[in-house]
């Protein structure tokens, strides 16, 4: 599925049948841990769906949120680490948050 929506042409039929065969997968019966582990958060269409994730402290105009790295663990802990990319002679920043979680069955 991330080498299909990673090329610059995908195809929706393909991306579709293989969300139904992860779908089918026996871990998803467990969701919890199926999202254990450390993630990277690689595509955005724009920031407002990112702020859920963030701490939403930008820099304006100077600054965009280069790479959002999460950690998920076991106990119900997670761990976000946001790294902001500054235009100009301006360093980068880096900020973490630390959260608990929840999963709810729908």
């Amino acid at each position: 599925l991330e080498e299909e929506c990673s090329k610059p042409e995908r195809s929706l039929g393909r991306i579709a049948e293989l969300v139904e065969t992860l779908a089918a997968d026996p871990v998803v019966a467990r969701p919890k841990k199926a999202v254990l582990g450390d993630w990277r958060l690689v595509f955005a269409s724009n920031e407002e769906a990112l702020a859920p994730f963030t701490s939403r402290c930008v820099s304006p105009p100077f600054g965009v949120v280069e790479d959002i790295f999460c950690r998920i663990d076991r106990g119900a802990d997670m761990r976000i680490i946001e790294v902001e990319r500054r235009v100009g002679p301006f360093g980068n920043a880096k900020r973490a948050l630390q959260a608990r979680y929840d999963i709810v069955a729908a």
